[in-house]
């Protein structure tokens, strides 16, 4: 199986209150370990608290863990990458004095040779989009 990333982005609706950004990254297997992609879409319905800056934090910890000891198996990875996104989260909470984690809608999603890692948080929906079928992928993720 082969996978072919196209990634494009498209919001269809009112412009959200707050932030929304996509993120995307491709590991150069000519730096050691298997060819991989991480991609983050994040929105914070909130004006409260820096949106990039929290996006920003969050996708930094998931290149920093995920291609960290690249001779682990990928899922245990994509997991330790989860929970330190998760600490990551709570000290901003803490930093900033304010709880935004109820307001964030989230998608992570890592895939490393032929295997689609993913992830979902609040309202963040993944679907996947192969010719004329399209397939919901966070149904019953959360």
């Amino acid at each position: 199986m082969t996978f072919r990333i196209a990634q494009e982005s498209l919001l269809v609706g009112k412009d959200p209150v707050g932030f929304t950004q996509n993120y995307f990254y491709e590991w150069d297997d000519g730096l050691g370990g298997a060819p991989a992609q991480l991609f983050l879409n994040f929105t914070l319905a909130s004006t409260e608290v820096p949106g990039d800056e929290i996006g920003d934090l969050i996708f930094e910890v998931m290149k920093n863990y995920f291609f960290h000891n690249l001779e682990r198996d990928a899922g245990a990875r994509f997991e330790d990458m989860l929970k330190e996104i998760n600490h990551a989260v709570h000290e901003k909470e803490e930093e900033l004095q304010v709880k935004f984690v109820s307001k964030a809608h989230v998608i992570v999603a890592a895939i490393s040779g032929e295997t689609l890692f993913l992830a979902q948080h609040g309202g963040g929906e993944g679907y996947l989009v192969r010719r004329r079928y399209v397939s919901h992928l966070t149904d019953g993720l959360s």
